[in-house]
C-alpha cells in the first residue's frame, strides 16, 4: 500500500494554498516528495517533504 499525503500544497499557476490529498514517492536524488492535482486547474503540483 502505498503512502499518502493529505494536506496544503502551493499551485503555481492559481497562485495559492490548496488542500489536497495526494500519493507519496521518492524522486531521482532520493528525497520524499508528495504528488496531487490542483482541484481548481488540474495542473499536476509537488511538494518535497522532511525526512522521515
Amino acid at each position: 500500500m502505498a503512502e499518502t499525503y493529505n494536506g496544503d500544497i502551493y499551485c503555481l499557476k492559481c497562485k495559492g494554498f490548496k488542500q489536497v490529498s495526494g500519493e507519496i514517492f521518492i524522486n531521482e536524488k532520493g528525497r520524499r516528495a508528495a504528488r496531487a492535482t490542483c482541484p481548481d486547474c488540474n495542473k499536476p503540483i509537488n511538494k518535497f517533504l522532511p525526512k522521515a
